[in-house]
């Protein structure tokens, strides 16, 4: 799939599950959530990060931290914990981080492992900003959780 229709479908897929997040007072058709089906989007690589404009390349990451910021309101004032949820975690470590550093920071990495191509934009960020800030006891935990996950594929 080419990066433009990745970062599309990943803008698109943010879209839909934003407009059915229920709005308080306002109840689903019981029929509309009967006829909801699982999306799959495709990570984002590097590949597909470099071969993308600079407007989308920040639009994808201005939805990645829009629906960050969006779950984080939904869990309230007591996030979940990490083995439930990894928004917390996330969230901590983009805090004070601009668009323009997250960008630059995957823009050096590019150049830093030009190898690299097949490997996740989201996660080149998530191991330059949330697992810095993860305590040794959440890396653990973390480490464990994706160890079950990688064994049952």
């Amino acid at each position: 799939m080419p990066a433009k229709s990745r970062i599309l479908l990943t803008l698109f897929v943010v879209n839909l599950l934003l407009g059915s997040v229920p709005v308080q007072g306002i109840a689903a058709e019981p029929s509309e959530v009967a006829n909801v089906e699982a999306v799959h989007c495709p990570p984002l690589t590097l590949k597909d990060w470099v071969a993308s404009s600079s407007q989308e390349q920040y639009a994808f990451l201005f939805g990645f931290v829009t629906m960050l910021e969006m779950e984080k309101e939904w869990q309230g004032e007591k996030p979940l914990p990490l083995s439930r949820s990894l928004v917390h975690s996330w969230v901590n470590g983009l805090a004070g981080v601009t668009l323009r550093e997250m960008h630059k920071t995957i823009e050096d990495y590019i150049v830093a492992h030009p190898e690299d191509q097949t490997r996740n934009v989201v996660e080149v960020l998530g191991h330059a900003y949330v697992r810095p800030k993860l305590t040794p006891a959440m890396r653990e935990e973390a480490r464990a959780h994706l160890d079950a996950i990688a064994k049952q594929k």
